[in-house]
């Protein structure tokens, strides 16, 4: 099944998270917008004032924590609905997604042997995508609560303040 069927086919579930307003597959490309251009930033930054081999592990750490973000996507939206039992597909895209990890984490050590990256670069960019998408769920959750919040019902330190 393609993608855009995939998403069709979430945007009629009449029950869910994906009916939450603000949340689901839209939330998760925002996700992956502001990572990217987060990661593009911090990557000059670090060219800039530390050298090539520590932007480069940053790149790498977030592209490997956006390619879990995204492949997490993927198998939820085509594994995870009602009348999908196929234990046997779900197992060899996970075994598949197992394997490209491990290609790409060989390849990364070797990269680091060479020092063509810096591995600390590679920790601190991975946990970028769930950093990103933590902060924009408080943001959302901090404007719904102003907002529901009116002028007049503010109050500070039990006092109404209108």
């Amino acid at each position: 099944m393609r993608y855009d069927e995939l998403m069709q086919e979430q945007d009629t579930t009449p029950s869910g998270a994906f009916s939450l307003p603000g949340l689901g597959v839209d939330l998760l490309h925002r996700v992956y917008r502001t990572t990217a251009i987060v990661a593009g930033l911090v990557a000059l930054l670090a060219w800039e004032r530390v050298g090539p081999a520590l932007a480069l592990g940053w790149l790498l750490g977030a592209c490997l924590g956006l390619g879990v973000l995204r492949t997490t996507e993927l198998t939820v939206l085509r594994f995870i609905r009602p009348g999908v039992q196929s234990v046997r597909s779900m197992l060899f895209l996970t075994l598949g997604k197992l394997l490209g990890a491990c290609v790409v984490l060989f390849l990364a050590f070797f990269a680091a042997t060479r020092g063509w990256i810096n591995l600390f670069g590679v920790a601190f960019g991975f946990p970028l995508p769930g950093a990103v998408l933590a902060l924009k769920l408080l943001g959302r959750r901090v404007v719904e609560g102003s907002a529901a919040v009116g002028p007049e019902e503010t109050t500070r330190g039990g006092t109404k303040v209108t």
